[in-house]
């Protein structure tokens, strides 16, 4: 599909080969045709955004999981502001490397060693993060879990 590759040019020092940090990573195992930007990279003032925002091509869709990954503690505060903010550049993102209206479907994944404050964990779990007219939810998970079986198993 046309769009990966133009967000590959379009973003070319931007790019990253897995969605890892801190000995932390996802699982991309099955997914051939995808772009995965480093988070940081993409914004350049001072703006807290996720770790990696991957772009997939998969059937008809793009499918886009916004990953946030962490190998100690987390402030749910912190998450939601990285993933509002990491929405509004994905949108961003398309709107200058696509020319027509695509199908999405984007997925907002925390991936932590451990999920041990209990109630940093169950903020970021009741919080649904409105973008535009849209609601999503924050999927908590493990470090090194598959895109694939966290796709599956929300879809």
């Amino acid at each position: 599909m046309a769009i990966l590759e133009d967000i590959s040019e379009k973003y070319k020092s931007h790019l990253k080969c897995k969605c890892e940090e801190n000995k932390c990573n996802l699982n991309l195992k099955g997914y051939r045709k995808k772009i995965i930007l480093k988070g940081e990279k993409c914004v350049d003032n001072g703006c807290k955004i996720c770790d990696c925002l991957i772009f997939i091509h998969e059937k008809e869709d793009i499918l886009i999981p916004i990953i946030e990954l962490k190998s100690n503690s987390y402030k749910a505060k912190d998450v939601v502001e990285k993933f509002s903010n990491s929405l509004e550049h994905c949108e961003k993102v398309l709107s200058e490397c696509s020319g027509n209206d695509i199908k999405f479907k984007v997925f907002l994944i925390l991936l932590a060693k451990s999920h041990r404050s209990t109630a940093e964990f169950t903020k970021i779990k009741d919080t649904k993060i409105k973008y535009k007219s849209k609601k999503y939810n924050i999927r908590c998970k493990n470090c090194g879990d598959s895109l694939k079986e966290i796709i599956q198993l929300e879809c």
